[in-house]
């Protein structure tokens, strides 16, 4: 006999969970905690199996009998229906995460792309103790003059050696350039 909606809403809670059979392996189990959830028993592959359609208020009997007409189609066609739900669960999760914004978080991640870059601040002397030590060990170097030299203009300067080599690039870009628009050279 198939199940009506007010035998559905008659249905109270005991003290051990009861079951009230619709047919065609709809049933609406009621547990001692008083939910009431639609569940549809079948046999796949020789194994009986069971698979949850929801729970009375929100999925109504007409409902409830759609979804096991859905799961019986399946059945028909040679588909577990708890196999396809679980792959229709797993293309909708792959759906959702290949938004733009989620392949650019991924991309960000994978190859370290547009993060900012870590600041490493170079060596500096600020102890008087050490830059005392550091000028006398320039001072005993014995080594060439042009390097002793680099070293003490380096030091009286407080310039770092790829500053100093620019400048020297940019002093003679703009000698030569300067040398060329000067009237008296011309």
């Amino acid at each position: 006999m198939a199940l009506t909606h007010t035998a559905i809403l008659k249905a109270s809670a005991t003290e051990t969970a009861y079951k009230l059979a619709d047919g065609g392996g709809l049933h609406l189990l009621v547990q001692p905690g008083g939910s009431k959830l639609w569940r549809f028993r079948y046999r796949f592959g020789g194994k009986e199996n069971m698979l949850a359609l929801g729970a009375f208020p929100e999925v109504s009997l007409a409902a409830a009998r759609t979804k096991r007409d859905d799961a019986r189609k399946l059945l028909s066609a040679g588909t577990d229906p708890s196999a396809q739900r679980k792959l229709d669960k797993v293309a909708a999760a792959v759906a959702a995460a290949n938004t733009f914004g989620a392949i650019v978080a991924e991309y960000l991640t994978r190859l370290g792309a547009l993060l900012p870059p870590v600041v490493q601040h170079p060596a500096a002397i600020t102890d008087e103790v050490q830059l005392g030590a550091l000028m006398t060990a320039i001072d005993e170097y014995d080594g060439w003059p042009t390097i002793r030299a680099a070293l003490f203009l380096l030091a009286f300067t407080m310039t770092r050696p790829g500053d100093v080599r620019h400048m020297q690039i940019l002093f003679c870009r703009q000698f030569t350039h300067r040398r060329k628009r000067s009237p008296k050279m011309q």
